[in-house]
């Protein structure tokens, strides 16, 4: 990773933090939800690399793709989720009567969905967030979606701490789940999420970055 992007990272500005917090602000935390701290991760790659569309696998109660739509209004932001849990249409509705225009869920599996709701998505630079599958299983699908269309720029994967593995891939950049990055980004948690979430993981899940196809990730700086 380039060290001016690590660095942003790291040390978040004030305006970002500011811009970040008042657009999680009318947000409640979803349990086993993203932690907002190491969403902001994600946030600033997609800003830094001026994507235009957001797609995520693996949605449960929508905690991610909510931060995802809030932040980037203008954005289309579509997930896909086998819906394990049953609560894919109320997570469907919460969102759209939350505003959430930007957003839409599909019934089904990432590997079989994503593929072609990519290739059909106009725009240069694409990011995805796998939130599941989990482990190997989550590098196989950003490996084929990566492969499969040379826009997908940035690949966010949830759960790093839980063996989630993606510095499997020669393209992974970096973790969350540091005391550097959490010294920076903690704050955002605090009062936010449930306390016994912030004493399992003092570090958080944990996001990991990836930067596939950066000949065209170039092309934005």
């Amino acid at each position: 990773m380039d060290a001016t992007i690590e660095e942003q990272l790291l040390r978040p500005s004030g305006e970002l933090l500011a811009w970040y917090e008042e657009r999680i602000a009318v947000m409640s935390y979803r349990e086993a939800g993203i932690f907002f701290g190491e969403a902001l991760a994600f946030v600033q790659m997609c800003q830094l690399l001026k994507v235009d569309a957001i797609f995520e696998s693996g949605i449960a109660w929508g905690q991610s793709t909510e931060i995802w739509a809030r932040c980037f209004p203008t954005l289309p932001v579509q997930g896909v989720c086998i819906d394990g849990y049953g609560v894919l249409d109320s997570t469907r509705r919460r969102l759209h009567f939350s505003g959430l225009r930007n957003v839409t869920l599909h019934r089904g599996n990432g590997f079989e969905l994503l593929p072609a709701l990519i290739e059909e998505t106009p725009g240069a630079r694409l990011a995805v967030f796998i939130d599941g599958p989990k482990k190997e299983h989550a590098v196989r699908l950003a490996k084929l979606l990566a492969e499969k269309d040379k826009r997908v720029v940035l690949v966010g994967f949830h759960d790093v701490t839980h063996g989630h593995a993606p510095d499997e891939w020669e393209e992974h950049v970096f973790n969350t789940d540091t005391p550097e990055y959490n010294e920076a980004c903690r704050r955002l948690d605090i009062g936010r999420v449930l306390p016994d979430y912030l004493r399992r993981y003092p570090l958080g899940p944990g996001v990991g970055l990836a930067m596939p196809n950066r000949s065209a990730a170039r092309t934005a700086e």
